[in-house]
């Protein structure tokens, strides 16, 4: 976090116009990992790379991957299985509410272990809740809405919300509220 605040730091420094575009990134670790712990890595440098580089877009170094490596949001196997990771879970609580175009926006209630982002789009507003913390966290919107939760028993699982909402601990959860005309 600190190293991307430098750099960020510096790109204003030096070049004020310039736009980041994150591409390639992997976990960089050994051995395969289909959890919501290698998820929530991930996430989290989607929240710094986008809140504190202010990338204007993200990739992921490889979307199929049939290597004993943590790199793939999905894994083939020998016998022409595949697995699919939370990662691609994860990665999918941005990719598929996050519309081209979006306004990142700023967003109360974080703290170290609840991460919040936020984005205003055409007539919604989607938020993004990382829970690092083994514990439940609640939320308050003050309006109903649709919450897509990510954590180790649900993928981008479908829930309605009217307020409040219990994010679940390890999770990445998505909420989309529609804003009144």
């Amino acid at each position: 976090l600190k190293f991307a605040a430098r750099w960020r730091k510096y790109l204003d420094k030096k070049f004020p116009s310039s736009k980041v575009r994150v591409s390639e990134w992997t976990h960089m670790k050994g051995g395969r990992d289909s959890s919501m712990d290698s998820a929530l890595v991930q996430a989290r440098v989607m929240y710094e790379d986008l809140t504190v580089l202010n990338a204007v877009s993200w990739q992921h170094w490889i979307a199929v991957s049939d290597v004993d490596y943590c790199d793939g949001l999905i894994y083939i196997n020998p016998h022409r299985t595949y697995e699919i990771t939370k990662r691609y879970y994860a990665f999918g609580n941005f990719s598929k509410f996050i519309k081209s175009g979006a306004v990142r926006i700023d967003v109360g209630g974080g703290t170290d272990l609840l991460k919040l982002i936020a984005f205003k789009q055409q007539d919604e507003t989607v938020v993004i809740a990382i829970n690092l913390s083994e514990k439940e966290s609640e939320l308050n919107f003050g309006k109903s809405g649709k919450a897509y939760v990510t954590d180790k028993d649900s993928s981008l699982a479908e829930k309605n919300f009217n307020g409040n909402f219990s994010v679940t601990p390890k999770s990445v959860t998505t909420f989309v509220i529609i804003e009144e005309v």
